[in-house]
């Protein structure tokens, strides 16, 4: 029974190249590991890339090596879609349209899904990338501090399941609720409650596990901010540069640093504080001006001249 050419050529270009490099050598060259030949599905240039046998035998081999392929492998690695949590009789053809995100009820964040993938497919470089690209994803995004606030005012306002003067001290908008001591005070409250609710010592251990991971989390943004954010402000300097076109000196760089630290001084947070500066850059060819200047178009038609070419 010949197989339709397109799932030939798909085989050809994405499933065989894989299984050669990372398959064959164990289960189907010279060794069968764990009675998983693969070496059927191999192809020479002059033979077809996948053809069943027409003999019961033989194709009752093929399907069982594609069973325990199928067994090891997950079906995908990549899902954009989930279905809804709740569902209204007869609305299972409508399910779709949920992304495959995790949070609690509309304060959303995202869980790492790849173990399969990292476990069967990348090698120490490739997980490595993986890890550096979730780093990039919780920076930007600055999930596992939304998480945890999140976390609190669901339980506090939707669950129901610990309120009250046990836990007045954390409130989800404070700016420090992911600082100690707070976060472990929390944390000890939290793990009072679910032990008076439950024994299981799975379910504690769960929760356990949770905020461990959501601490080292917070930590490892909080440290990547801690490091970049004086490159931020040195960057300030270049763009001056860039947007004034001409070169800018040490005592002008300094300013524009000073400038931004006199916004944080007053309580504006990084990304704000940079926002301003960049504004203050763009207002006045002078640095250090800031909200203190009138508007001017200077640094907007500089900008505009040197982006554009005209």
């Amino acid at each position: 029974e010949q197989v339709p050419e397109d799932l030939e050529r798909r085989f050809a270009d994405t499933v065989r190249p894989f299984m050669e490099k990372h398959c064959v050598s164990c289960h189907g060259v010279e060794e069968t590991e764990a009675d998983l030949d693969l070496a059927i599905y191999r192809s020479t240039a002059s033979e077809p890339l996948l053809e069943v046998s027409a003999d019961d035998a033989g194709r009752e081999r093929y399907e069982e090596a594609f069973r325990k392929f199928c067994d090891i492998f997950p079906d995908a690695f990549f899902i954009l879609e989930r279905g809804r949590i709740y569902l209204e009789k007869g609305e299972d053809a409508a399910n779709t349209g949920r992304f495959l995100s995790a949070g609690l009820h509309n304060q959303m964040g995202y869980f790492r899904d790849d173990q399969p993938l990292c476990e069967l497919i990348l090698d120490e470089p490739g997980r490595q990338e993986l890890d550096s690209l979730w780093d990039a994803f919780y920076f930007s995004s600055g999930v596992p501090a939304r998480m945890h606030s999140g976390h609190i005012w669901h339980e506090r306002a939707e669950s129901g399941f610990i309120r009250g003067e046990e836990v007045e001290f954390a409130r989800p908008e404070d700016k420090d609720i992911t600082a100690e001591p707070k976060f472990s005070r929390f944390v000890e409250r939290y793990l009072a409650r679910v032990r008076d609710a439950t024994s299981d010592e799975g379910t504690i251990q769960a929760v356990k596990d949770h905020a461990r991971l959501s601490a080292a989390a917070i930590h490892r943004v909080e440290k990547f901010r801690e490091t970049s954010e004086p490159k931020h402000v040195t960057a300030l300097g270049d763009f001056a540069q860039r947007a004034w076109r001409r070169p800018v000196s040490a005592e002008e760089r300094e300013g524009i640093a000073a400038f931004y630290r006199g916004l944080r001084n007053d309580g504006l947070p990084h990304e704000d504080a940079v926002r301003d500066t960049l504004a203050s850059l763009l207002m006045s060819p002078k640095p250090n001006c800031g909200r203190r200047c009138s508007r001017s178009r200077f640094g907007f038609s500089r900008m505009s001249r040197e982006t554009t070419g005209r």
